[in-house]
């Protein structure tokens, strides 16, 4: 287990930390470490880690902790018996005058100390070592707005010369279930982020020239011909043999079906005979007409046919777009010295794989004597490669994450890379006590992730690499207290199996009002026990018009909630309206002036403008 007094300061070592067991102040505290026991000062430390809220929190936290270590080497009694005891050991190794110094100097160049995100990280990197790693002077990072509007360029162009212009039947083809806009932009976006493509063979160059060559769109065609000549077959039969059709009903039993009311209707029959005949429920006297399914099964087979042609087809397809509109993308960004976050680890990832390797990492390595990659879980494979190529062997390094995490793909988080680089350090510890939930939420996450003979929580099944999750301690004591109902502590966790969104909201409600009875209480600051008060209830959703309809399902009981997402201030309702108000004072004419009449600042509707006299 991880003792943060104790362990080395040396090699590679990776601390897997589950949520609330004090990832933050164990750097924090290993920092004062590296500066009274290695002598590292403080500039030449790199703490990196995902989010820029997580930057702000790491360097308030480093800058307290020099700060209280600094009084403690003064003899200032401070309240973390931590940093004292490392301070007054150092002292004793040491002395006084130069502990105090070592702290000082770092509280001094507190500035200087390098805390970043990944793509900060390579940013500074980039430019600090142009010539190392081969980039342009003067080119500044790409702001989202400017990459998305130059992404949507490509991508309209593309789909203009490309999508357009493509043979009317393919097309149609296509847009049934194989090609949406939707869709292509999403496949975009994945290539951009560094998704590799399948690729069922590779693109061809006659498929560069002409994306309908002859050889593809002949058969094609045949194939639509065949699909449509086999469906007027069976349409031809229900309309030519209503009789047999009507016995075979009844040898089944089902000569008052609903179905044969269409059977006066040859097309409605067959279309919903065949999605009787494909639907997954047991309908068990439909596949039991085998003679008339035998019809829907040659046509399907048929269909099978032209998808395997479409699907041949669609991946060529898709090489191309990728390769024409990241093309495309790369030569707009140079034409405006422009380079984004993922050209930035990009470039890096080559670098430090290239020829001009060994030059760069010499001279990052001679800059930084220790390394953090906290929240290393959400670290993919080129981000992996920077830092292992870079620091592993030749500084002191630590790895800080939790590998359940990395299952969800957060930030392009790839497992597989946290497997590789636990095989590749020194050292491996685990975080094991959660200072941040009461008793029972740690019991009841313990119950739920530890796996069992039967269930593996992390599908891994019997794999060498795998997740094993480690059981998470609670302090003793524990002071959070709990959630309780008659006084009595309540079960943490709950499951409710419901049938579709609807049912999901409705039930969320439901235990919000019941949260907010009398019986459910929770500790007070004075010991006693208090009401839970709505901003104690936190809902979270994966859509935001999901938390539109918690929110207006709980305005509906006079319930106050509040939803946080990515709205833009500027592209809200409300923006729109004050905008109207802001035009009719800025240009007075009687167009502006009934427009910011009937906002909801003013309360007044349409009809209430029609009454009103002009003049």
């Amino acid at each position: 287990m991880f003792n943060v007094e104790q362990v080395a300061l040396a090699g590679s070592n990776m601390i897997e930390a589950s949520a609330g067991t004090g990832k933050t102040y164990s750097i924090g505290i290993l920092v004062i470490r590296l500066l009274l026991e290695c002598k590292i000062s403080i500039q030449e430390m790199l703490l990196v880690t995902f989010t820029k809220a997580a930057v702000a929190e790491l360097q308030t936290r480093v800058r307290s902790f020099i700060m209280e270590a600094e009084k403690a080497s003064l003899g200032v009694v401070i309240g973390d018996d931590k940093i004292a005891a490392i301070v007054n050991t150092a002292i004793q190794n040491s002395s006084a005058e130069e502990v105090s110094e070592i702290l000082r100097n770092a509280r001094i160049f507190l500035d200087e100390i390098a805390v970043f995100t990944i793509h900060g990280f390579c940013q500074r990197t980039l430019s600090e070592f142009a010539f190392e790693t081969g980039q342009l002077f003067g080119a500044e990072a790409l702001s989202t707005t400017e990459a998305t509007e130059i992404k949507q360029d490509a991508i309209n162009n593309f789909w203009r010369k490309n999508v357009t212009t493509l043979d009317a039947k393919l097309l149609q083809q296509l847009m049934k279930k194989w090609l949406s806009r939707q869709s292509f932009e999403k496949l975009i976006d994945e290539a951009l982020s560094g998704k590799k493509f399948e690729v069922v063979e590779p693109l061809q160059d006659s498929f560069r020239s002409n994306s309908c060559p002859d050889d593809f769109i002949q058969p094609l065609h045949v194939n639509i011909l065949e699909q449509q000549n086999k469906w007027e077959e069976f349409v031809a039969y229900i309309s030519d043999k209503p009789d047999e059709i009507r016995a075979i009903f009844k040898t089944a039993n089902k000569e008052n079906s609903e179905l044969l009311n269409l059977l006066d209707f040859p097309i409605l029959f067959a279309k919903e005979f065949k999605l009787l005949w494909d639907s997954k429920k047991p309908y068990k006297y439909i596949r039991e007409m085998t003679s008339i399914g035998a019809y829907i099964e040659n046509y399907k087979l048929i269909v099978k046919q032209c998808d395997a042609i479409l699907i041949k087809w669609i991946n060529q397809f898709f090489q191309l777009a990728i390769e024409k509109i990241l093309a495309e993308i790369e030569k707009e960004k140079k034409q405006r010295s422009r380079i984004s976050f993922d050209d930035m680890i990009h470039s890096m990832y080559q670098t430090v794989t290239g020829s001009g390797a060994n030059e760069l990492s010499e001279s990052v390595r001679k800059k930084y004597k220790a390394v953090f990659i906290d929240e290393f879980q959400d670290t993919d494979r080129w981000q992996y490669e920077i830092f292992h190529r870079i620091f592993e062997g030749h500084s002191i390094l630590f790895y800080i994450g939790d590998p359940k995490q990395s299952i969800y793909g957060w930030r392009k988080a790839d497992i597989f890379t946290y497997f590789r680089a636990v095989a590749s350090v020194n050292s491996k510890f685990y975080m094991d006590t959660n200072f941040r939930s009461a008793q029972a939420v740690i019991d009841a996450q313990n119950t739920f992730f530890k796996p069992t003979e039967d269930h593996d929580t992390f599908h891994f099944e019997q794999a060498t690499e795998r997740i094993d999750y480690q059981s998470v301690n609670s302090p003793n004591p524990n002071t959070k207290g709990e959630l309780c109902f008659n006084d009595m502590p309540v079960v943490p966790f709950t499951v409710f199996d419901n049938a579709n969104e609807d049912e999901v909201v409705e039930t969320v409600t439901a235990q919000v009002i019941q949260l907010l009875s009398s019986n459910y209480t929770l500790p007070d600051r004075s010991g006693g026990r208090r009401r839970i008060k709505p901003s104690d209830i936190g809902i979270l959703v994966r859509k935001n018009k999901q938390g539109t309809k918690v929110k207006t399902s709980l305005s509906k009981f006079k319930i106050p909630a509040v939803t946080i997402d990515e709205t833009k201030l500027f592209e809200t309702e409300e923006a729109q309206e004050l905008l109207y108000v802001l035009e009719a004072v800025e240009a007075i004419t009687i167009s502006n002036i009934n427009r910011a009449m009937i906002t909801k600042f003013t309360g007044w509707r349409v009809d209430d403008l029609k009454l009103m006299d002009e003049q």
